[in-house]
């Protein structure tokens, strides 16, 4: 590689990673057509050698919710790729785009739907088993049910317990998921 094609390189890249052109013109000392110049080609260069997906698949994944990280593996396509697609969808102009830094990013949305479900039926459980052994307790054994003895006791923990099987995979599912950031 030429030294003229290695400052080129270095450009492309300034630019594609979203650093200004202004920022751009002091650090390289080339003007702004020189820099649109490199880009074209870069652009080019990299849409020759990449295997062709289309907008749609992107913003498809994209908008499902799917990991920036795993359209990129997916389609092979770079972030920046990813952005301009977005951006042109929500009908930014090219500087712009470049402007948007991280796109949004957040969990899955099954395991925000998990997460958010299992620790609401996690929690009603918890409080109905406690509940249950607190009447148990407070009532020297005539409540809930007086026929049952000590297996209240089996009862409220049972309940508590499943409740907080709920809870734990609830929280192992949040940890465990990738988040987007």
């Amino acid at each position: 590689m030429t030294p003229e094609n290695s400052r080129d390189e270095e450009i492309f890249n300034a630019y594609a990673a979203g650093m200004a052109v202004e920022h751009i013109q002091q650090r390289y000392g080339v003007s702004d057509a020189e820099i649109r110049s490199i880009v074209t080609a870069g652009t080019a260069r990299q849409e020759s050698q990449a295997p062709r997906v289309s907008n749609e698949e992107i913003i498809s994944a994209y908008g499902a919710g799917v990991a920036v990280e795993h359209i990129q593996q997916r389609y092979g396509v770079s972030e920046q790729e990813i952005r301009r697609v977005v951006a042109t969808e929500l009908g930014l102009d090219n500087d712009q785009a470049v402007g948007l830094g991280n796109i949004r990013r957040g969990r899955p949305a099954l395991a925000t739907a998990s997460m958010i479900i299992l620790g609401i039926c996690g929690i009603g459980p918890c409080v109905l088993g406690a509940g249950w052994l607190v009447t148990y307790y407070a009532s020297v054994a005539q409540y809930p049910v007086a026929s049952w003895g000590y297996w209240n006791l089996a009862v409220g923990l049972g309940i508590a317990g499943v409740g907080l099987l709920a809870v734990i995979v609830s929280l192992s599912l949040f940890l465990t998921s990738k988040s987007r950031r």
